[in-house]
């Protein structure tokens, strides 16, 4: 997950305040975002909530790629089991 804060810290240190950031502007594989929401400014919306519907819908697509399989998710994701399931109580993902 640190991965994904770095690339959307990067993405709205260096984009233009007049841009929209969209998910085509990630890195692969990062770019499966493709359907969260775009913002113009961070008043709009603040990094830390960016940040946290991104790792929220990065959680849900792992999980649906991998059947739900929580263990092998955690694993792909790079994080313990257990932190997986603190994400998802965080997230209320199912």
């Amino acid at each position: 997950m640190q991965e994904l804060e770095i690339e959307i810290q990067r993405l709205v240190i260096h984009t233009d305040t007049e841009k929209v950031i969209t998910s085509n502007m990630l890195v692969p594989p990062i770019n499966i975002l493709k359907n969260l929401p775009s913002y113009r400014s961070a008043i709009e919306v603040p990094l830390k909530i960016r940040v946290q519907q991104a790792e929220a819908f990065y959680i849900k697509e792992e999980l649906k790629s991998q059947y739900g399989n929580r263990t092998r998710t955690a694993r792909l994701l790079g994080i313990s089991r257990e932190g997986l399931h603190k994400k998802m109580a965080r997230y209320h993902i199912r």
